[in-house]
């Protein structure tokens, strides 16, 4: 069993160093570039372009949590300048971060420290200052769903069970609870049969 890491210890150092943080970025990119409402920022980008832009957002990540890594790519502003990033966006790619987290079964702490990180990028993008895209804007579905959980929603009813719908949307199990949970609550149903009658009555069948 390794032994527990030291509290001092840099976030670079509890993550497991430069091999285990460029792992778990290699996954959010992955899943970034998959994704069908911010994959598109990366259409027509070379895979050369694609192997240097996850090289130095490892290195960015590695340099910010306190590692030996040397980031020396552009500042962040500079680097996303011209791209319409919002808060639709965002929420997208905050999902995808906790899931790759909530697989890799961080402690809590250090998978807040990591979500504190990525969430400092926010305020550098001005992405609270940038309007909705409409087809990305989360109050397109009903009664505030964001768009993961209208992807959940759906899959519920058509009888999906949390397995099946998080190997289908490639999340974790407690990712997929979560979403349910927010689900009930934003739609005032008490279980999967109440949600599935409100995704028909809203034509999200």
């Amino acid at each position: 069993m390794a032994e527990p890491k030291s509290p001092s210890a840099t976030l670079f150092e509890r993550l497991g160093g430069y091999d285990a943080i460029a792992g778990l970025i290699e996954d959010l990119y992955g899943r970034m570039l998959e994704d069908p409402q911010i994959g598109d920022f990366w259409k027509g980008h070379s895979t050369d372009s694609r192997v240097r832009e996850l090289r130095s957002f490892v290195d960015f990540v590695c340099q910010a949590a306190g590692g030996p890594a040397i980031y020396r790519g552009r500042d962040m502003h500079t680097s996303h300048q011209g791209l319409v990033i919002n808060e639709s966006d965002w929420i997208v790619f905050s999902e995808l971060a906790v899931a790759v987290l909530e697989e890799r079964e961080l402690p809590g702490a250090e998978k807040e420290e990591v979500l504190s990180l990525f969430e400092g990028f926010r305020e550098v993008l001005g992405i609270n200052d940038r309007p909705m895209r409409g087809r990305d804007s989360v109050s397109i579905y009903p009664h505030g769903l964001s768009r993961r959980e209208e992807e959940v929603l759906r899959l519920v009813a058509a009888g999906k069970n949390n397995p099946e719908i998080a190997r289908q949307l490639s999340i974790s199990l407690n990712t997929v609870t979560r979403h349910l949970t927010h689900i009930f609550s934003k739609t005032a149903t008490a279980n999967r049969v109440e949600a599935a009658l409100f995704a028909a009555r809203h034509g999200l069948l």
